[in-house]
């Protein structure tokens, strides 16, 4: 049985969507952030096609972002989380880590492999 890959989302708790101020500074990864989904990686997808699909999943598009197929929402439930934004990461199968960028992604280095 072949096992399927999986996309991690994490949210920013304290977002500063890209623009830190001294009230609300940049969150530090992995205490600032909070893990919110789980998207189902595609083989036949490049990685930024891959990142761009759970950013775009994990998004309030015609409908709340836990509705879309291939999510699986974490808790807390009753679900509150907002859309995935800038700042926010996503982890992908072999580990590395990308933070949304005002433009495109910004791979991160992850100590915590």
């Amino acid at each position: 049985m072949k096992s399927i890959q999986a996309i991690q989302v994490a949210h920013a708790i304290k977002p500063s969507f890209g623009f830190p101020t001294s009230d609300r500074p940049e969150p530090k990864y992995p205490d600032g952030f909070q893990m919110v989904a789980i998207v189902e990686w595609r083989e036949d997808y490049t990685l930024d096609e891959n990142l761009n699909m759970a950013f775009q999943l994990t998004n309030h598009i015609g409908c709340p972002w836990w509705e879309n197929p291939g999510v699986t929402a974490l808790g807390p439930f009753p679900f509150k989380h907002r859309s995935s934004s800038v700042g926010d990461l996503i982890s992908v199968p072999d580990g590395r880590l990308f933070q949304a960028a005002p433009l495109g992604w910004k791979e991160l280095v992850n100590e915590h492999q």
